[in-house]
């Protein structure tokens, strides 16, 4: 036990807002979990270890391994068209529909808006109706030609692996990663085993409050909208991906999701992005995924050097700054940075309209504006979003030292850290940004 670290943790939780989680890791076999705060601020139930949280994106991951096995088994090729697999998928634009790739799905350059979370399914062919359905997609650039955060891409990469493996997603989870490695408190469908599950919290007046649970859709569930665990299940997994375990992940596989990774425009997402992975570090490699799902947040990352494997669940709060402060022992203990800094908040405001303008894809609109003496994003929804819920508004301002001036820094209401956002422009020539890890374009007149 690192000395002092439950201490540490509360008090860092009651500074950021953080109703409670979970902090564990495994290193060199040995494991630990620290537990701290509430899984229910309605009734004062505590986290346990036992406790299920959401783990949403994180899901990625596992997605990525079960196809990358298929990769390895020489059923699917990471770089031949998904249609040969897939003959059924329908995209926006038939020249992305040929030339797309399982790589492409599991690295997020497919090109295309990713966020389109309803399926016209929700039985055992989700997925397959998904991929007929693909065609209201909207592709914004063409496949390979630069990242942009995509749910659906994943939804679709599950639907190849379901194709040459046989079987449902859910199936092949189960077959392929819960059973190997003895995962007893791990789940793919709204269905939990007791009543130790923790609750969402969203911001509400005063405070945090406890949420309902969300609807959710089958079609998302290999991007992350259904999955829970305990962090005694996911270190499992993280230990699997160290080699070690009754089910150790292959070196093969982990070298491909993270080997000649693709730098991210957006570093405070991630610095990189491997095949259904994040790249945390490069020398020495960390690696793993984070999730956010319906006011659960959930933390991942493998450090094959220091032979380390790490898991955060928080249920509210700043979580941002909570994680820092939790994986801030850690990095101490085992000298190794599990998340990088981000980028101090500029001083000054931003005033300045060479961005200003809307940007929008079927789903949300962003509208940039300089109000008063500051640059602000505002983004509302036009239909189901994902974790784009409701409308909101952060102030940008650009990044210091930043000789491009493309390159902004935006900070919400509840979050006393920084996040990056970017600005560009697409090969034919319109404005886009990057918002929250997706690429939009500037909205056509009477889009």
């Amino acid at each position: 036990m690192i000395e002092g670290i439950g201490a540490r943790l509360l008090t860092a939780a009651r500074a950021e807002s953080v109703p409670g989680g979970c902090l564990a890791w495994s290193q060199g076999g040995r494991r630990e979990i620290v537990v701290f705060g509430a899984a229910d601020l309605e009734d004062g139930r505590p986290v346990s270890e036992r406790t299920i949280f959401r783990i949403g994106s994180m899901t990625k991951l596992i997605t990525g391994l079960v196809a990358l096995e298929q990769v390895e088994a020489g059923r699917l090729l990471l770089d031949a068209p998904v249609i040969e697999v897939v003959p059924e998928l329908s995209l926006a634009d038939e020249s992305a529909r040929r030339a797309l790739t399982l790589r492409q799905l599991l690295n997020h350059t497919a090109g295309f808006f990713g966020d389109v979370l309803d399926g016209p399914s929700e039985g055992a062919d989700a997925l397959e109706a998904y991929a007929r359905a693909a065609g209201r997609l909207e592709q914004i650039t063409p496949p390979g030609a630069c990242f942009s955060y995509n749910n659906a891409a994943l939804a679709l990469a599950a639907r190849a692996t379901e194709a040459v493996a046989g079987g449902p997603w859910q199936s092949l989870v189960a077959r392929h990663v819960i059973r190997p490695l003895g995962l007893r408190r791990t789940g793919l469908a709204w269905a939990f085993p007791d009543a130790d599950v923790s609750r969402a919290h969203g911001p509400a007046a005063g405070g945090w409050r406890a949420l309902p649970a969300d609807a959710f859709n089958a079609a998302m569930g290999p991007a992350g909208a259904t999955a829970w665990s305990t962090a005694d299940d996911i270190l499992t997994l993280g230990e699997a991906l160290l080699g070690r375990g009754p089910a150790p992940v292959a070196s093969r596989i982990v070298a491909a999701m993270t080997a000649n990774p693709y730098e991210s425009p957006i570093r405070t997402f991630a610095p990189y992005w491997g095949l259904a992975a994040q790249v945390f570090g490069l020398d020495p490699l960390v690696f793993g995924h984070d999730g956010a799902v319906a006011g659960q947040w959930s933390f991942l990352r493998v450090a094959p050097a220091h032979d380390l494997a790490v898991v955060l669940f928080l249920n509210g709060g700043d979580v941002r700054a909570m994680s820092q402060a939790a994986f801030a022992p850690l990095q101490e203990a085992f000298g190794v940075t599990l998340m990088p800094e981000p980028p101090a908040w500029p001083a000054a405001p931003t005033a300045e309209t060479d961005h200003a303008g809307s940007y929008a894809v079927e789903r949300y609109v962003v509208d940039v504006a300089l109000e008063g003496d500051a640059l602000s994003a505002t983004m509302t929804p036009r239909a189901d979003a994902g974790d784009f819920a409701a409308p909101f508004r952060v102030e940008l301002r650009r990044q210091d030292g930043d000789s491009s001036g493309e390159l902004y820094l935006s900070r919400a209401a509840y979050n006393r850290l920084s996040a990056q956002q970017r600005f560009t422009r697409l090969p034919d020539g319109r404005r886009a940004m990057w918002f929250r890890g997706r690429l939009i374009p500037e909205a056509t007149p009477g889009g």
